[in-house]
């Protein structure tokens, strides 16, 4: 399954690699986007206190 996918959810536009039955479909300009892909610093890496959140550039955040 190839392509992207646009839901609404919390007042937030999202888009995503993969379907996600549960949310509402939608269209607007991307303010979340989830995909399936490599991060570094890799979790392992980051201390207990990092575990959730990281930033690599100003408009980017991962969450895991």
């Amino acid at each position: 399954m190839s392509g992207t996918f646009s839901y609404l959810a919390y007042g937030l536009s999202i888009r995503a690699t993969m379907p996600l039955p549960e949310l509402v479909e939608g269209v607007g300009k991307t303010e979340v986007s989830i995909r399936f892909g490599s991060v570094y610093p890799s979790p392992s890496e980051l201390t207990e206190k990092d575990w959730a959140h990281f930033s690599l550039a100003p408009e980017e955040d991962y969450l895991f």
